[in-house]
């Protein structure tokens, strides 16, 4: 792994985290939202792939 790679995922990390505790405030479950987080950023990189076999 790059170290480009390993700082990526620790910010991805950090910011799951961030979210998952701001969420608790409002009384939701943070794994709750982890997954759709986690759905919601796979979709968007299936989305980009998507455009940039058409774009080609």
């Amino acid at each position: 792994m790059t170290q480009e790679y390993l700082t990526e995922e620790k910010e991805i990390d950090s910011a799951i985290k961030q979210i998952a505790s701001d969420v608790s405030l409002y009384g939701l479950d943070a794994e709750r939202v982890k997954q759709i987080w986690f759905s919601a950023l796979l979709q968007q990189i299936a989305d980009n792939e998507l455009e940039d076999q058409q774009a080609h």
